[in-house]
């Protein structure tokens, strides 16, 4: 198995298990690559020939709480995971029988999700849940096959950050909100760029007041990284220094509600790119903008390709402008004249 990076900035995925048919494929993503690259070998490891024989078929709610149980539960994605999958669970009902869930069956989920206005990337991520959900009962015998799962294709799309003027009224209306807990929070997030769950599993063993750095440990591509605390950081974090082990003792979930009431009260409750992962994307483009090399940039965000890092690169005005001098300063000419 083997995940390549090509140099169009997207990712192969190759998959042989065995000698059998050998499995290849490009997507947009990293991370849609890993998720096509495990479902794959997972197939050809299950395939007709050393499938187990069908014993019942489960249920979607069966698949549901065996997939939660034994897949996601303390994964790292579980909170996406679970809630992509209650989804499908309340598109297709508890009880429909998993062998009643064909291609056609599939189509009208995603067509129901196109009518919601979800991105494809929104798409890819609510099959990858429904598609894991029916590779556990197959694995177990529950179900004899996976329908075809179609992969919508992903745009680069638009990267939504949070102006200084949102910020300045975003933290005003959580001051009003009486939410100290959340204000805090989403400082943090800008100044770091670290994502929920990296803000969430921080330790005060993980804080350094005399270098100033913060490093976070459990990541997403599971390497360690740190980064220099801004004054404000430095401040919340030595002022949140009691007890607890954690400066953010919560839930996974625990965003979610402050952050929907807040984007309705700003009037951005249709703007479906106002997640709070969109605080991660100001950190990294305001680093851009001032003028931060893209490899302290990438660094500094802990992303594993440079590639990713590049979405940002349109963002730093000035080497344009430079460029556009280049152009402007032209050399003095001489212009011989025909003598008469």
């Amino acid at each position: 198995m083997a995940i390549r990076l090509k140099p169009n900035g997207k990712f192969q995925v190759d998959v042989t298990v065995k000698g059998q048919p050998r499995f290849v494929q490009t997507v947009h993503s990293e991370e849609e690559a890993k998720l096509l690259e495990k479902e794959k070998f997972e197939e050809l490891r299950y395939g007709a020939s050393s499938r187990p024989p069908v014993k019942s078929t489960w249920t979607l709610e069966d698949a549901f709480r065996r997939t939660s149980e034994s897949v996601w539960d303390g994964s790292k994605a579980e909170v996406s995971s679970i809630r992509n999958a209650k989804e499908a669970v309340k598109f297709f009902g508890k009880s429909r029988p998993l062998d009643t869930i064909d291609t056609d069956a599939v189509d009208e989920y995603i067509d129901f999700l196109k009518d919601a206005k979800k991105s494809d990337a929104t798409i890819n991520r609510k099959l990858a849940s429904l598609s894991k959900m029916l590779t556990v009962a197959v694995q177990r015998g529950h179900l004899k096959a996976k329908p075809f799962m179609p992969r919508k294709k992903e745009g680069k799309g638009r990267i939504r950050w949070v102006t200084y003027e949102e910020e300045a009224r975003m933290l005003q209306i959580i001051s009003q909100m009486s939410q100290d807990d959340f204000y805090d929070a989403v400082v943090c997030l800008i100044d770091t760029g670290f994502r929920v769950g990296e803000l969430r599993s921080l330790s005060f063993r993980d804080i350094d007041f005399e270098t100033n750095m913060v490093t976070v440990w459990d990541t997403k591509n599971d390497d360690s990284r740190s980064v220099p605390m801004t004054k404000r950081v430095a401040s919340i974090l030595s002022r949140r220094m009691h007890g607890e082990l954690k400066p953010f003792m919560f839930s996974k979930d625990w965003m979610r509600t402050p952050w929907d009431r807040l984007k309705t009260i700003m009037g951005l409750a249709d703007d479906s790119q106002f997640v709070p992962h969109c605080l991660r994307h100001t950190c990294a483009s305001r680093l851009v903008q001032r003028g931060v090399g893209l490899k302290v940039v990438q660094q500094w965000m802990g992303h594993k390709s440079i590639q990713i890092t590049l979405r940002y690169a349109h963002l730093a005005p000035s080497n344009l402008m430079d460029a556009v001098k280049v152009l402007e300063s032209k050399p003095e000419l001489t212009i011989l004249r025909k003598a008469n």
